[in-house]
């Protein structure tokens, strides 16, 4: 046996190999829905004694390269059985028996000539030019050959020829018999043709429906050609009768009808027999009440012929009795829209015949709105609208009873609005007015609608997706879960809440929010983890219960959402001591930074971590804010030591305990212990001003500045230094001031008014007895106004000084002017240089210019004019002429 697989033979390259498959005596070969195939034309044979069973869409493709095969079997004892198969090649049976039922026969030739009965059943004889079907037992009462249900063309027709003893019956065969003489080439010798065709009877109602479910029993009757009275005709054998499970009369017919092979008429070459005038009779039973048909049915059958009985008193009426709705708001006629609402009718049948397979359409609108029981359009109108909600088929509507039929509306909108829905029992297939698949006595009481009204609703939706803790929870901490709710619905949601739950067990919330339709909202929810490792948490939103259904969350599938995290030990601030060993060397008062190594042995990153440092209780330095992982170095700033030799400085982090690090224990290891040797400062005192040699006046005040460095020449810082003004072993002026950054300082002197000029000590002295004080000369001297200022050698106050010079002055002036005047004569002004010149010189000593006798030229217009006159009489403007003294 073979399933689902198959068998192939290679011949080769060039099919000299001669292959054949044979299955010899006491063989089987049995193939479900498999084949057998070659590369070249393959022989198949079924020797005597072997069987070969092919079924499920088998096949036996022996023809290849364009070169029929061949199915051979030989020997009384062999069988051949195909059935739904198909077989590519040259037939030929020759053995025992052959049956060949839903079978495809490609030929191009059928040979059949078996020992034993042949059977030929929904045969396909398509591609096959040379026919022989010679099966004869030499008994002409027994049959050899029995065809069914097959077409034979016009060639085959011709070949399809029987002789000898040959008995043969044809049931619904089709030949080709233009001038309907099929029987003059078929039948010759003593061979014997019968023809049979299929007789359905029919049991229905005054509608025409099949009465399926109804106890019907079928009878059919013969008439007597020579009496001309009906008989029953004999119980029918299995392969005679369809569609019953009994084989004697009265059948039953389960499904309302019964297909019989009807005898017609049998021909030999000289004689014909013929009886094909047929009766069917019947009943149904129903609850105990026995119905018979209108009447008989009859026909004469001389090709495939229907025969009803009609039940018209069980003609079934159907209608809707009732409609109702139910979903998120019960039974009631308002529900939530966006949801699923589950309608359901009631389909009553007040006929007296059980109806099966009916239809009740649904539609989301009123469809018959003229109320005149007919749909006002076709379902398929409907249907392209988008207004069909959908069909259900209830199987059975028992007679004079009801039957319920319930479907999943989901109605779609954003508004609160109201709907009509309309059941049809029984709808039109095509047009409205047809009827539908079940005939009715009422035709116009198939439609029901109800109106419904949808109101909007809150549908909050949250997913994993919308989860999202803030930090890495930790044990025994709170952590934030923030959530995002979508409001998916069509109502605005009030006092929602939202909770975090563990198994059975509620373990953050309730958080409270309102969120209106469409929006998302971001909802914080805490939650304190009692234990580390892997949690499944469930965050749950929904609104309470109350009386306002238009604040009802309807769809609770996408209220949850699981999320999966893991929970971390907390941190763990650790302070080695081993890290630490060295003393340190510090100097007196001077701040100073020591590098502090943090660890943190915990799985949760520590942040906003504070560390100090003590000195016996006392901070002295302090760092906030920091954020440690796994360790941090960080240098922590700790003020100068006033007390020197060593000093024990307590490192703590995390000095207030605002972590939560786990219990006491862990919190033991936060300290460590750093010891300094404090040491005075040691160092020079440099002087920037007052500048060797600078002057200094009594009463005034004056800045001193300076460093104070170490001998690195680095700046030392917080050393008090005392500032003096000495005048031999007194003390002028005095005050004090300390280092600042960068060992900077500046102080300042105010001295006495009146103070004697002269030389003076500058004297900086340093508290710390390691740095030497700084000793500077300055000078003394009283600053006068410039004219009570000494002449330098003379000795004399500038102002005498100043006047004994203006004396001498004026007098060497006076001098010059006698002499000028009076010493050369009267002197008058040159007209073209300007200078004074003799009063009777002809020309200009300075430039040259001549003169004219008692003439000059103005020296302002240019004119000439007399020489003695004081103004000129062209322009006006007056000289300046005189005796010089």
């Amino acid at each position: 046996t073979i399933s689902t697989g198959g068998l192939y033979v290679d011949q080769g390259s060039d099919g000299k190999s001669r292959a054949y498959v044979k299955i010899l005596s006491g063989g089987s070969l049995t193939l479900v829905d498999s084949t057998v195939w070659s590369n070249f034309p393959l022989p198949f044979y079924v020797g005597n004694g072997g069987a070969l069973v092919t079924s499920a869409e088998s096949a036996l493709n022996l023809s290849a390269r364009g070169l029929p095969g061949l199915l051979r079997e030989d020997g009384a004892t062999s069988s051949v059985s195909i059935t739904d198969s198909t077989v590519d090649g040259n037939v030929t049976l020759y053995g025992g028996g052959a049956t060949l039922v839903r079978v495809t026969l490609t030929g191009p030739s059928v040979w059949i000539d078996t020992v034993q009965r042949t059977n030929l059943w929904d045969a396909s004889l398509s591609g096959v030019t040379s026919l022989a079907i010679s099966t004869d037992d030499g008994n002409v009462n027994t049959v050899d050959v029995d065809i069914r249900n097959t077409t034979f063309d016009p060639l085959q027709t011709s070949q399809l020829v029987f002789g000898g003893s040959q008995n043969v019956q044809l049931t619904s065969v089709q030949t080709y018999d233009p001038d309907g003489t099929w029987w003059e080439t078929m039948i010759t010798g003593g061979s014997q043709v019968a023809r049979y065709w299929w007789l359905t009877v029919d049991a229905v109602d005054g509608t025409g429906t099949l009465l399926a479910d109804a106890n019907v029993g079928i009878t059919v009757q013969r008439m007597d050609p020579n009496t001309l009275t009906n008989f029953t005709v004999p119980n029918p054998s299995p392969g005679d009768i369809y569609y019953t499970p009994s084989t004697t009369w009265p059948v039953s017919a389960p499904l309302g009808f019964i297909v019989y092979r009807a005898f017609s008429e049998s021909r030999t070459v000289s004689t014909r027999s013929v009886n094909d005038s047929y009766l069917a009779q019947g009943s149904a039973v129903i609850d105990g009440t026995t119905y018979t048909p209108d009447a008989p049915g009859s026909s004469l059958v001389m090709s495939d012929t229907v025969i009803g009985l009609t039940f018209s008193s069980l003609t079934p009426d159907l209608s809707l009795a009732s409609m109702s709705v139910s979903g998120g708001n019960g039974a009631s006629l308002l529900q939530p829209i966006n949801t699923d609402i589950t309608v359901t009718v009631t389909v009553r049948n007040v006929g007296q015949i059980n109806v099966r397979n009916v239809t009740v359409s649904f539609f989301e609108d009123n469809v018959d709105r003229n109320l005149d029981g007919i749909m006002d359009f076709a379902p398929l109108d409907y249907r392209a609208t988008g207004l069909w909600i959908g069909d259900l088929v209830i199987p059975l509507v028992p007679k004079n009873g009801t039957a319920t039929a319930s479907i999943v509306w989901h109605p779609l909108g954003a508004l609160e609005s109201s709907r009509t829905v309309s059941a049809v029992v029984d709808p039109p297939v095509f047009i409205v007015t047809d009827g539908g698949l079940v005939r009715e006595t009422d035709e116009t009481n198939n439609i029901l609608a109800r109106t419904f009204t949808l109101f909007t609703w809150p549908d909050l939706a949250i997913s994993s997706a919308d989860v999202q803790f803030t930090t890495d929870p930790v044990v025994n901490n709170d952590v934030a879960a923030r959530v995002t709710v979508h409001n998916i619905g069509t109502n605005r949601a009030t006092g929602a809440t939202l909770e975090i739950w563990e198994g059975a067990l509620r373990v953050g919330g309730p958080a409270t929010f309102d969120i209106t339709p469409g929006v998302d909202t971001v909802v914080t929810v805490t939650w304190r983890p009692t234990s580390v490792g892997a949690h499944v948490l469930t965050f749950a939103t929904k609104i309470p219960s109350g009386p306002d259904i238009r604040n009802k969350d309807y769809i609770l599938g996408n209220n949850n959402a699981t999320f999966s995290v893991g929970v971390l030990t907390p941190p763990d601030l650790v302070l080695r001591q081993s890290d630490y060993g060295t003393i340190q060397n510090q100097t007196q008062n001077h701040g100073f930074t020591i590098t502090v190594i943090v660890y943190n042995v915990g799985q949760t990153t520590a942040v906003n971590v504070s560390l100090a440092a003590f000195l016996a209780g006392i901070e002295i330095g302090r760092v906030n804010g920091l954020t440690i992982g796994a360790s941090l170095t960080t240098p922590l700033n700790v003020s100068g030591i006033s007390a020197t030799g060593q000093q024990a400085i307590q490192l703590r982090v995390d000095p207030d305990n605002r972590i939560n690090e786990g219990g006491v224990a862990n919190e033991s290891n936060n300290v460590a212990t750093v010891t300094v040797n404090v040491q005075p400062p040691q160092g020079d005192v440099i002087l920037i001003s007052p500048a060797t040699g600078q002057t200094l006046e009594p009463g005034t005040d004056f800045a001193v500045t300076g460093y104070v460095r170490d001998q690195n020449g680095n700046g030392i810082s917080g050393v008090d230094l005392t500032i003096s003004l000495r005048s031999g072993a007194g003390t002028v002026a005095l005050n004090t001031t300390t280092s600042q950054v960068d060992g900077f300082f500046i102080g300042r002197l105010t001295l006495p008014a009146g103070q004697a000029d002269g030389s003076y000590d500058l004297v900086i002295t340093p508290t710390s007895g390691l740095i030497q004080p700084y000793t500077q000369a300055v000078t003394v001297k009283t600053n006068l106004p410039f004219l009570s200022q000494p002449v330098p050698i003379l000795g004399l106050p500038y102002w005498l000084f100043f006047i004994i010079l203006a004396a001498a002055a004026a007098v060497i002036i006076g001098a010059t002017v006698y002499w000028k005047v009076y010493g050369l004569g009267k002197m008058v002004e040159c007209g073209e240089c300007g200078a004074f010149i003799p009063e009777d010189a002809t020309s200009c000593p300075k430039c040259g210019v001549e003169f004219e006798k008692d003439m000059a030229k103005c020296s302002n217009c240019q004119a000439w004019i007399p020489v003695d006159v004081k103004q000129c009489p062209e322009c006006g403007v007056e000289f300046a002429t005189g005796q010089v003294e």
